[in-house]
């Protein structure tokens, strides 16, 4: 199974690889940053709510 993937893998494009990498990336921040993002949102909701 894991050489299906490592096959897969080897098989796409840098490109595809590319941009794998980001959305990992960005995901990953994402998470660390999850209650900054949560308690902006809530911010500027309560902003138009006056």
């Amino acid at each position: 199974m894991k050489k299906d993937y490592q096959e897969k893998i080897k098989r796409m494009s840098p490109t595809t690889k590319g941009f794998i990498l980001i959305i990992i990336i960005l995901v990953l921040g994402i998470l660390f940053r999850w209650n900054f993002i949560i308690n902006e949102i809530v911010k500027g909701f309560k902003f138009f709510s006056n």
